[in-house]
């Protein structure tokens, strides 16, 4: 008797290993991804597996990064202004740009403005980086400009600097506001690659109209000064044929971060690196490392989010 029981405790026990391994397989279309409780995580807990750019905490805005956002933004217009006319004025202004965001170096940035004279199609030769896991798209993206760069971090470096191993990558978050490290994405690729990097907008997550000359002038201005440019933004699959869908991308809303690595026509046209083309995210197989989108189509998907430039 005592035997028939020991192997009915035995087999029940085995089921409901059984079903504990099945309960726990994942399905990346309905995982939840969450992150270690604190006060300053406590909003980001609460978001779905397609938030991967969080906004954590109150904007307050920084008067000397406005002031510098204030004084790039100007250059940036002008320069574009100068450049789509063919004007020599284009190479005084990226000149002075270039020396704005790389202070403190002694390079002489006059003959690599004038290259980009009569310029309206370029593609910097940055890399697609996969994100290692379903997660990791900023951190991923992050790298693919660091790679360009020549300064080298694995994946789980940049988030442990960033903000940490178990979350996304937040598009803004600060405990207090006020701070030059509330855009952690600019914060860390300025000071790891001494060259300035500042959000767009400089606000309210969603608070500011992104049309597509904002950000048409960016990404060219962006990728002429040899850097590149990121995106975080929703693709809002959840509604059949919205602009901001991104190619391939399914039928859902997925806030995402991508890397800008080109422009067509004058910034018309944007050429992507999306670190979604990865084994870790469910619906890869469908999309393209590497695809051209219309400036149109990028300020619809950068609408609750922005860029980083």
């Amino acid at each position: 008797m005592k035997k028939c029981l020991s192997v009915l405790l035995i087999c029940l026990l085995l089921a409901l290993s059984a079903g504990s391994v099945l309960a726990n397989e994942k399905d990346y279309s309905e995982e939840e991804v969450y992150c270690e409780s604190s006060d300053l995580d406590m909003e980001l807990t609460k978001q779905k597996l397609y938030d991967y750019g969080p906004v954590i905490g109150e904007f307050r805005p920084d008067p000397t990064m406005l002031k510098l956002i204030e004084q790039l933004e100007e250059l940036g217009e002008n320069y574009y202004k100068a450049a789509i006319n063919n004007n020599f004025k284009a190479s005084l202004y990226l000149t002075e740009y270039f020396n704005i965001i790389n202070e403190g170096s002694i390079r002489n940035y006059e003959d690599m403005a004038l290259e980009t004279l009569y310029r309206s199609w370029y593609i910097l030769p940055v890399n697609q980086v996969p994100q290692q896991n379903n997660y990791y798209c900023g951190y991923a993206a992050m790298k693919s400009i660091l790679d360009y760069k020549g300064v080298y971090r694995t994946q789980d470096q940049i988030a442990s600097t960033v903000y940490r191993t178990t979350c996304p990558c937040p598009w803004f978050i600060s405990p207090t506001g006020s701070s030059w490290s509330d855009f952690p994405v600019a914060t860390n690729l300025t000071n790891w690659l001494s060259t300035t990097f500042v959000p767009f907008p400089y606000g309210p997550a969603g608070g500011t109209t992104i049309t597509p000359y904002d950000v048409r002038w960016r990404v060219k201005l962006s990728v002429d000064s040899n850097k590149g440019a990121l995106s975080c933004g929703l693709s809002r699959g959840t509604s059949p044929g919205h602009l901001s869908i991104l190619p391939g991308y399914p039928a859902v809303d997925i806030n995402h971060w991508i890397t800008l690595k080109g422009y067509g026509i004058n910034g018309n046209l944007i050429y992507v690196a999306d670190p979604a083309k990865s084994p870790a995210v469910w619906f890869s197989k469908q999309i393209s490392a590497y695809y051209w989108i219309s400036d149109a189509k990028l300020a619809a998907y950068a609408s609750n989010r922005g860029l980083i430039w």
